[in-house]
């Protein structure tokens, strides 16, 4: 059957945050569906064509610092024992770029990473997974997800007038979990309800 035009989006992160190893867990988890996703839908468009015609495709994610060093890591499979290493740079408008591994053999069966962990034992409380199947795949060690990637930009900046600009890496300080939230019942508050003294008041 052809692919959904408009694909169920895979999860929403935790409100409550999450630590750096589930930050990690998470992006090899969305990417590994994304991949099988577009294995699949690439191999249903492409099955009428002869396999001369069938070409290479390229995928263009944006998103912030620590995600996109999530992403090299998950990718790769290469998680260094201290998350503070520079080993993916990201900066503003840096460009990196990833070429999957010649090893990997392209069924387009949709099989993905193979059987992985289960959600809730690697994942931030609160997770919301919004498709059937998805699983945490077992990444490290040098595999990657999707058959592995390897990291041929990174972090190139060459282009830009002013070079790299602004960069930014894990330093330990980033997991973080605020507990319980509001209850849903609860009334909203403002900013009127602060009992901070406003600009002027007597200090």
């Amino acid at each position: 059957s052809p692919p959904p035009q408009h694909p169920t989006p895979i999860l929403n992160p935790s409100t409550q945050g999450e630590t750096i190893p589930q930050l990690h867990n998470r992006i090899a988890t969305t990417l590994s569906t994304l991949i099988s996703t577009l294995d699949t839908e690439i191999a249903h468009l492409e099955a009428p064509l002869p396999p001369e015609q069938r070409t290479s495709k390229a995928v263009l994610i944006c998103s912030h610092a620590a995600p996109l060093i999530a992403m090299g890591r998950v990718l790769t499979g290469n998680m260094p024992e201290d998350e503070g290493v520079e080993d993916f740079r990201v900066y503003t408008a840096g460009i990196s770029m990833f070429v999957r591994r010649s090893s990997w053999d392209r069924k387009g069966d949709g099989d993905g990473d193979g059987k992985g962990r289960d959600i809730k034992e690697v994942l931030a409380p609160g997770t919301e997974v919004l498709r059937d199947g998805v699983y945490v795949p077992d990444w490290m060690g040098g595999r990657g997800v999707g058959g592995g990637w390897e990291c041929v930009r990174n972090g190139d900046c060459g282009f830009l007038s002013h070079g790299a600009e602004r960069g930014w890496h894990f330093c330990g300080d980033e997991s973080f979990d605020t507990g319980p939230m509001a209850d849903p019942s609860a009334t909203p508050t403002t900013s009127l309800d602060s009992s901070v003294e406003t600009a002027g008041s007597k200090l």
